[in-house]
């Protein structure tokens, strides 16, 4: 699976889940702080500090992946 497709399926997961736009933030804001950082590296870790907040601040959320 390539970066892309992988990148594609978190985003998809996101989506499902309710946290996409805050992922699309963190995203934003993880590329001011340091703009030097490899595109698929960002998003990626965007989306697990993401789901790591969503998870731990609503109630009732367990978390499958």
């Amino acid at each position: 699976m390539t970066r892309e497709e992988r990148l594609e399926e978190m985003l998809h997961h996101a989506y499902e889940r309710g946290y996409y736009e805050q992922v699309i933030q963190k995203s934003k804001e993880m590329e001011i702080q340091n703009p030097k950082m490899d595109f698929y590296e960002r998003w990626e870790k965007a989306y697990h500090v993401t789901k790591s907040e969503f998870y731990e601040n609503t109630p009732g959320q367990e978390q499958f992946n």
